[in-house]
């Protein structure tokens, strides 16, 4: 019998309830364990409470990851960790949390760590003495139980072999149990590796989105039901899957206040706006975003604030509107056309400390996920969690919330999919709603220009300076043909673009709830 194995028999008298209710929620369906029922909010504080030290069978852990980025990702899960360590144990000495990242930290990461953003605090060991010193932790009695490793994806083909080749030459009551983070579901390392260890029951997974828990969920029972010996006979349907969302807490940062302060007696309307993300076509739809923008601002310039004619020049008066790309890769492949492109703002290799600032700046973070990309089903999104940790909303549409669950209305401006991202903020700058360009069911015309009047009902018209003059059109269907996308845009209109710091406060104070919860069910071995 393994040990960890062994300890969970010990430890059963203890968590007799909450196994029965882990039992019953299973009972729910196929991806109960992603169905984790929110504590009270109100008893929430960073500090996380503590554990009875008797219901603890992890109190020795190793995080470690061979990448040299994700420093945000498991060092999130570190500090809450950590957190629930020093209040369950008042002794240090009582127990053992050791952590090894790529050294020196890329981008003056170092002072995001310094600010008390919730990460782990303390020293943390070049992850090039890291197998080294694993070990060396069984030559010396110190005997981890657990090891946490962050991004699997580039772990386990780095260490995997030489791992196991531990753990097969330990005795039972020594071995550890190993925790995977997983980023992306469609990574090899899973058909390579995974089998190994959920042979030996002694690994468990977590995503770090519930989306991407679901997809890797879907992944193991696809591979369960495999005809290939290697993985039927690895009990894979029974790997535990979990998630994990790492949102930083950035209160402390300097800009934050006087940025918070900024936003909130702000009258301007809509201006900037930031697409954050590597600069290719695979993840994100710059090529139709641009083109959509550029029809846009042909239609009618003045309504992003430039002249009329070309090139268009911005004009102070109404508040240009810009664009700005964050991130890395090669410009040429945005395919931005040369007219739009002297409205666009470029950053690139920003360090994190300005990267956060600049995203608390703008008015809203545009997703633009390609819709046959991996963002939605897969994969989970940097610009999601930055978006959230800088209290900037998202423009969301439906399917961006089902796959990301800890958004919620505090964080997010929804819009339905038919109104396009270009067309969404048009509406939320000028206040006002297109009509539809449809005269028929068939294809939709030339745009047919209406007054705001015939277009709006109960008087939508928002008083930003630019309603009293745009009277514009898009393809989308005539409300008699779609009603329900037509309340669904009146109520985009009607709550606007801002979003209140409290409100997005309290929405992420329960994201670190249930991230303490996870932890708290890492250290328990449920």
């Amino acid at each position: 019998m393994s040990h960890y194995a062994h300890s969970r028999r010990l430890f059963v008298p203890f968590i007799a309830v909450s196994l029965i209710s882990i039992f019953l929620l299973l009972l729910n369906g196929l991806h109960s364990e992603f169905n984790i029922p929110l504590p009270d909010l109100h008893q929430y504080s960073l500090t996380s409470s503590s554990l009875s030290a008797s219901h603890v069978v992890h109190n020795r852990i190793y995080f470690s990851s061979s990448f040299g980025a994700h420093y945000d990702v498991y060092l999130a899960l570190a500090g809450s960790v950590q957190r629930i360590l020093k209040t369950t144990y008042p002794n240090p000495n009582d127990y053992v949390l050791k952590v090894y990242v790529s050294l020196p930290m890329r981008y003056e990461f170092q002072e995001i760590v310094d600010r008390g953003t919730g990460l782990y605090q303390g020293n943390m060991t070049s992850n090039g003495l890291f197998l080294d010193d694993f070990r060396r932790a069984y030559e010396t009695g110190e005997d981890p139980t657990l090891l946490i490793l962050g991004t699997c994806e580039v772990d386990m083909p780095d260490w995997s072999n030489t791992l196991l080749e531990l753990w097969d030459s330990l005795p039972d009551h020594r071995k550890f149990y190993v925790v995977c983070g997983i980023h992306n579901i469609g990574q090899t390392w899973t058909d390579e590796h995974l089998a190994d260890w959920s042979k030996r029951g002694a690994i468990r997974t977590y995503g770090i989105s519930e989306h991407v828990a679901k997809g890797y969920r879907g992944k193991l029972l696809t591979m369960a039901d495999s005809p290939e010996e290697k993985y039927y006979t690895a009990d894979l349907e029974h790997v535990r899957t979990d998630y994990f969302v790492p949102i930083l807490n950035l209160k402390n940062m300097p800009w934050r206040s006087s940025v918070g302060q900024a936003k909130k007696t702000s009258k301007k309307p809509l201006t900037d706006v930031v697409i954050q993300g590597n600069f290719e076509q695979e993840r994100r739809d710059y090529a139709e975003f641009f083109k959509e923008f550029e029809a846009s601002i042909h239609q009618d310039p003045e309504a992003w604030g430039y002249t009329k004619t070309l090139p268009w020049e911005p004009v102070p008066s109404l508040n240009p509107f810009t664009i700005h790309l964050m991130g890395n890769g090669k410009e040429d492949e945005l395919d931005i056309p040369n007219n739009v492109r002297p409205l666009i703002k470029m950053w690139k290799d920003v360090d994190y400390p300005k990267y956060y600032e600049m995203i608390a700046k703008m008015d809203i973070l545009v997703p633009n996920f390609n819709a046959h990309g991996g963002y939605y089903v897969g994969q989970a999104s940097s610009s999601v969690v930055m978006a959230v940790e800088c209290n900037t909303p998202i423009l969301a549409n439906h399917r961006l919330r089902a796959a990301y669950t800890y958004l919620s209305d505090a964080l997010t401006i929804e819009r339905p999919s038919a109104l396009r991202e270009i067309d969404a903020l048009k509406v939320l700058r000028t206040g006002t709603l297109p009509a539809s360009n449809w005269t028929s069911l068939g294809a939709p015309p030339k745009a047919n220009m209406a007054p705001i009047n015939n277009i709006l009902e109960d008087g939508l018209i928002l008083d930003n300076g630019l309603s009293n003059r745009v009277r514009w059109t898009a393809n989308i269907p005539p409300r008699e043909r779609a009603p329900e996308l037509w309340d669904d845009m009146e109520i985009m209109l009607k709550s606007g673009w801002r979003r209140s710091d409290k409100d997005m406060e309290r929405a992420k104070q329960s994201i670190w709830t249930k991230n303490d919860d996870f932890s708290k069910r890492l250290l328990q071995g449920i």
